[in-house]
C-alpha cells in the first residue's frame, strides 16, 4: 500500500445523531462484508435511540471491510453515481456505503483515520518571525485573538522547498472534519506543484474545524498574516473547502488587515448560509460538534456571518489584483443544500465590486454534460476539471477567474482534472468516511451553538 493511497480528503458532514460516542473496537460487531449486512446494520440504528446513533454508527464503521474497488476513473464514476442515488439525504448510509464498496479504496476505518502525515500536523515548529507585529493585532479594527500566537503559528504547516514569496503563497483551508493535507493533497496539491503561480501552505486547524468556527476563524486571520509577513509582504492567496470558507469569509470580515494582503480566494463547495439538511442528521436537541450547529440554515453565526456586509466579498481593490477569485460548486450536493441558483449557499454577493464569480458546475457545463455524470457531489467538486480550471485562472490572473479564457468549457468533458488518477479519486472519496467517523466520534459535544463572540455581538440576531 501506498502512501498516497491512504492520503485521504474529507468532506464536510454536517451533523451527527449524537449522545457522546463510546469507544469502540472491531471485535464489538460483526464484521460487515456485504450490501445487505450494512442496510441491516443501519436500519437497526435508524430504529433505535436516536441517542444511541453516534456510538452505534462509529461501530458500524469499524466493522466495514471494504469490497474490490473500482478498477477505473470511469468505473468509480458509475459506482458514485449510484451510491448518490441510493442515499439522497442520507450522507451517513453514503459515507458506510462508500467504505464497504472499496470507493474509498481498500482501507477500512482504522487506516484512515490512522494515517496522519506529517503535513497533517498543527503542532510545527515556524521560528521565522513576522517581518512586523502581527499579534495581538496587526490593524486596530482586528478583532482580538482568544489564542495564544503559539498555537496559531504552530497549525501551519510549511513544506520543505516552500520559497518565502519567490512563487505566490497559497494558503489551504480544509473543511469540517479534516486537515488540509487530507482535504488538498490528492488534487490542488498534485495539479499545482511545479508550477511558477502556487506555493501551498497547509492550515491545519486542531480538531479538525469541529470546533467553534470564530476559533477556526483566528487560524486563518492569523496564517494570512504570518505567511504574508515571512513572504516579503506579498499577497497571499486561499484555496478552501466547505466550512473552511465560512471561517475564511468571518476571519475577512473582522481582521480587516486580511484584506489587502489577500489576492485570490478560490472557494470550492462552501455553506455561506449553513445548510438546510443540517437537522435531518443532526435533529435539535441531540450534542453535536460545535461547528456543525453553526451550519444550521441560519444559525444565529450564520446570520451573524451575514449581517452588515458579511453576505458579500471584503477586500480593497489594488492596481495589480481584484482579490476574490472564485466560487466553485456543484447542484448535486449531498452536504449542503439548497445549492440551486439564485439562492445557492455557496454564492456570495459582490456589494464591494472587488471582482466575483460564482461559478456553479451544471451552469457552465448543462446538467448532464460534465464527462456523463450529472451528480457531481460535495466531495468531488475538490477533483472536478472545472474547478481546477477556474482556480488555475484566478490563480494566474488578475481578478476572478474568467469562464472562458480558463477553459472550463473545455474541461466539462472530463470528469477530473488532468493529471489526476484513479487513486486519487479514491483518496477524495475516502474523506467521506473518515469525516463522518470523526463526527460521531467528536468527544466535546454541545446541544446549542457556540456565543457569538464579544468583537461580532453588534452583528447578531437577537437573542
Amino acid at each position: 500500500m501506498t502512501p498516497r493511497t491512504i492520503i485521504t480528503i474529507a468532506a464536510c458532514l454536517a451533523g451527527v445523531y449524537a449522545a457522546p460516542a463510546t469507544s469502540t473496537s472491531s471485535a464489538a460487531a460483526p464484521l460487515i462484508t456485504t450490501a445487505s449486512q450494512l442496510a441491516s446494520a443501519l436500519n437497526g440504528l435508524t430504529q433505535g435511540a436516536p441517542a444511541n446513533f453516534a456510538s452505534g454508527y462509529a461501530s458500524v464503521m469499524k466493522s466495514i471491510r471494504p469490497q474490490a474497488g473500482p478498477t477505473s476513473i470511469a468505473d468509480a464514476a458509475t459506482q458514485l453515481q449510484a451510491l448518490y442515488a441510493k442515499h439522497q439525504n442520507d450522507p451517513f448510509g453514503l459515507a458506510a456505503d462508500i467504505l464497504l464498496n472499496g470507493v474509498a479504496g481498500p482501507q477500512d476505518i482504522d487506516d484512515l483515520t490512522g494515517f496522519s502525515p506529517v503535513c497533517n500536523s498543527f503542532r510545527n515548529a515556524n521560528f521565522i518571525p513576522p517581518s512586523r507585529p502581527i499579534y495581538p493585532k496587526k490593524d486596530p479594527a482586528d478583532a482580538p485573538y482568544d489564542l495564544p500566537e503559539s498555537t496559531l503559528r504552530a497549525a501551519i504547516y510549511i513544506p520543505p522547498g516552500f520559497t518565502y514569496g519567490r512563487k505566490p503563497p497559497i494558503v489551504l483551508i480544509p473543511g469540517t472534519g479534516v486537515y488540509a493535507c487530507e482535504t488538498f493533497y490528492s488534487n490542488f496539491v498534485k495539479l499545482v506543484r511545479g508550477s511558477d503561480y502556487a506555493d501551498v501552505v497547509y492550515l491545519n486547524i486542531p480538531d479538525a474545524l469541529l470546533d467553534d468556527l470564530q476559533t477556526s476563524a483566528e487560524y486563518v486571520a492569523y496564517a494570512l498574516n504570518y505567511i504574508s509577513s515571512i513572504s516579503g509582504n506579498t499577497q497571499v492567496s486561499t484555496i478552501s473547502w466547505s466550512a473552511g470558507s465560512v471561517a475564511g469569509q468571518w476571519a475577512t470580515k473582522y481582521w480587516p488587515s486580511t484584506r489587502n494582503i489577500t489576492k485570490d480566494r478560490i472557494n470550492v463547495s462552501a455553506d455561506y448560509h449553513g445548510t438546510i439538511l443540517a437537522p435531518l442528521i443532526c435533529p435539535p436537541g441531540l450534542p453535536c460538534p460545535p461547528s456543525v450547529l453553526q451550519q444550521f440554515y441560519n444559525s444565529r453565526f450564520v446570520q451573524t456571518l451575514r449581517n452588515n456586509g458579511g453576505s458579500s466579498a471584503y477586500t480593497t481593490t489594488t492596481t495589480n489584483t481584484d482579490s476574490l477569485g472564485a466560487k466553485v460548486w456543484s447542484i448535486y450536493d449531498e452536504i449542503v443544500e439548497p445549492q440551486q441558483n439564485p439562492n445557492a449557499s455557496a454564492s456570495i454577493q459582490d456589494a464591494r465590486n472587488v471582482g466575483v464569480l460564482n461559478a456553479q458546475i451544471q451552469d457552465i457545463c448543462g446538467l448532464a454534460s460534465v464527462a456523463g455524470a450529472p451528480n457531481f457531489g460535495h466531495e468531488a467538486a475538490l477533483y472536478n476539471a472545472v474547478t481546477f480550471a477556474l482556480g488555475r485562472d484566478a490563480l494566474r490572473n488578475n481578478g476572478p477567474a474568467n469562464v472562458a479564457r480558463s477553459g472550463a468549457l473545455a474541461a466539462c468533458g472530463n470528469f477530473t482534472a488532468g493529471g489526476l488518477d484513479l487513486a486519487d479519486v479514491l483518496a477524495t472519496e475516502a474523506t467521506i468516511p473518515l469525516a463522518g467517523f470523526r463526527i460521531v466520534t467528536y468527544p466535546r459535544r454541545v446541544v446549542v451553538e457556540p456565543a457569538i463572540k464579544s468583537y461580532a455581538l453588534k452583528d447578531a440576531p437577537p437573542a
